[in-house]
């Protein structure tokens, strides 16, 4: 629950009930009622807000490559590994249109992946067999990136309860 003005689910739990509390709110919003109710499962969360955990490391006298190692690169290795496969994955699907109607390949195969020659070989040479061989190719760097999303990401999110 969110108290009105500050983002934050209120301090304590007779805040429903007090006058200078959120009494006479939630007789206004009686949609605020079953939250309020709910108040007391809710578990807290804890975080590091703004910079409080680097100058918490710089007053241990941490480096600038400790401060990466320890708090920059956890923070933001599991978006970079997800930016970079789905990165990978849009660039291999989205790419075909233009490939298909600019270039069909070309000039001198400058603008194949293996999305495109997959087609080349089944449509345009009607090598079904090699065409397959190359979707499943295909398939399996797609399985090996949904095995390291899998290990990197989707491994270090909490989920509570």
């Amino acid at each position: 629950m969110w108290t009105k003005g500050t983002g934050y689910t209120p301090p304590r739990e007779d805040v429903a009930e007090t006058e200078n509390g959120l009494k006479s709110f939630l007789e206004k919003n009686e949609m605020m009622k079953p939250t309020v109710e709910q108040s007391k499962d809710v578990v807290s969360w804890a975080s590091f807000s703004g910079n409080a955990a680097l100058e918490a490391e710089q007053l241990d006298g941490a480096g600038n490559f400790r401060l990466f190692k320890d708090i920059a690169l956890p923070a933001s290795s599991v978006t970079g590994i997800y930016i970079f496969i789905m990165t990978i994955v849009q660039g291999l699907q989205f790419v075909f249109t233009p490939i298909k109607v600019v270039t069909q390949g070309g000039p001198s195969y400058a603008s194949y992946n293996l999305i495109y020659h997959s087609y080349h070989e089944a449509f345009i040479l009607y090598r079904t067999g090699f065409s397959s061989a190359l979707f499943m190719i295909t398939m399996l760097i797609f399985f090996v990136l949904l095995i390291l999303e899998f290990k990197f990401v989707e491994e270090r999110v909490y989920y509570e309860n």
